[in-house]
């Protein structure tokens, strides 16, 4: 129940107690708990907002304590700042320069609340007010949101800011969770010791989390299974097919086959993103004995082998659709050879894609000098020499898109 202030603040304010409610609860966000009567002239309100500077907001409720509308005092300082202000606003009650305000129920979840409002949309108070200059009026800015309880009586207001504030923090948190996660993913890819390669990977993401990801095990046989993959967009919503196409690679039964691992992959991204969400990739298994690999490239394209100082590139003489794009995927797969110190290479556009200040892109040539470089000289690390000519590449300009690579030496 609302009660009055018990110091001089009786006569102006209407002080709300605090409330015990859920963490999620846009009640349970800081907010201004102060409200006036519609009949306060604004004279008085001003006057004694000289002394109440931490209050930048007061509702404006009627003798049933219901909220009509709210006061900013930035916004009735800079009326009463304009010439003849104070006379004009002599006689003007609360009611007659309080703007509308819109109000939810104070238990709603915050993210509930962020939903239904176009929070970018939102012009700023200050312009709104000077847009009034022939009114005493406020034009509705809508910088709050005044929250009421099951009676519609007042509870408080809070900000938009407040509410952007609070969504900020939680996606930061599920931002650095997720990138915990996927890193944890990451480094559970294992490889045996007998499978007569070595293989190094690394994945940048642009977002903290991201679309770019790589997976290798090794196989019965001496087989080594390799995948790096490119999900299209960034952030959360590419993590999501990251764990989804992690957790199949790690259940799946690679007697089955590769050609089935690529139409179960395809399946589980048709029905869960049902089209939205697609991912390109390399993938192929390596047989150690017969110094082989059976690939298949899903719409990829990044792919080249370092041979005797030279890059080349590696064409699927197919075709294969991304997967998630078609729900009657049929891959194609194909067989390359290899050879004692060949390095397999599969990488993402990210890279080759990233400009520098003048808008020059790093390029593929670039990247190969690069890889024969890596090539020749084994004491280097894959990631920290790609890493370094990119940032020497790029200067001050921001990573812009996913970067991933996976190479693979042939012992």
């Amino acid at each position: 129940m609302l009660q009055p202030m018990e110091t001089q603040e009786a006569e102006t304010f209407i002080s709300v107690p605090e409330q015990h409610l859920h963490p999620s609860a846009v009640g349970s966000l800081p907010h201004w708990r102060s409200a006036i009567r519609s009949d306060l002239r604004v004279i008085e309100l001003a006057d004694f907002w000289q002394t109440r500077l931490s209050i930048p907001v007061v509702a404006v409720v009627d003798d049933g304590l219901q909220v009509l509308g709210l006061i900013e005092r930035e916004n009735l300082f800079s009326m009463l700042g304009k010439p003849y202000g104070r006379d004009i606003l002599q006689r003007n009650l609360a009611l007659d320069v309080m703007q509308a305000v819109d109000c939810v129920d104070y238990r709603t979840n915050v993210f509930a609340v962020a939903r239904d409002r176009d929070l970018e949309a939102l012009p700023d108070s200050v312009s709104a007010v000077e847009e009034q200059q022939n009114s005493p009026s406020v034009a509705t800015d809508h910088a709050y949101i005044a929250m009421v309880d099951e009676q519609q009586q007042f509870r408080g207001l809070v900000s938009y800011h407040q509410i952007s504030d609070y969504l900020a923090t939680i996606s930061r948190n599920d931002v650095e969770m997720a990138a915990r996660l996927q890193s944890r993913m990451v480094e559970a890819s294992a490889l045996d010791q007998h499978c007569g390669c070595s293989i190094e990977a690394f994945a940048l993401a642009a977002m903290g989390v991201g679309g770019d990801f790589y997976y290798y095990r090794s196989l019965p046989g001496r087989k080594l299974f390799a995948a790096l993959c490119d999900v299209s967009g960034k952030g959360l919503a590419a993590s999501l097919i990251v764990a989804l196409v992690w957790g199949s690679l790690k259940a799946f039964d690679f007697s089955r086959g590769l050609k089935e691992l690529l139409v179960l992959l395809n399946s589980a991204i048709v029905n869960t993103f049902q089209l939205e969400k697609y991912l390109t990739g390399i993938f192929f298994v390596y047989e150690a004995e017969a110094k082989r690999l059976v690939c298949a490239d899903m719409g990829h394209a990044h792919f080249a082998i370092v041979r005797n100082q030279a890059c080349l590139p590696v064409r699927s003489p197919r075709n294969n659709l991304p997967i998630g794009l078609d729900p009657e995927l049929k891959p194609s797969l194909y067989g390359l050879d290899v050879f004692p110190g060949d390095i397999v290479i599969a990488y993402s556009d990210g890279i080759v894609e990233q400009t520098n200040p003048s808008g020059e892109e790093f390029g593929e040539k670039r990247l190969w000098l690069l890889l024969k470089k890596y090539a020749k000289e084994r004491s280097h690390d894959l990631k920290d020499l790609v890493s370094r000519e990119l940032q020497l590449f790029c200067g001050s300009t921001p990573q812009h898109d996913d970067m991933s690579m996976l190479v693979l030496r042939i012992e």
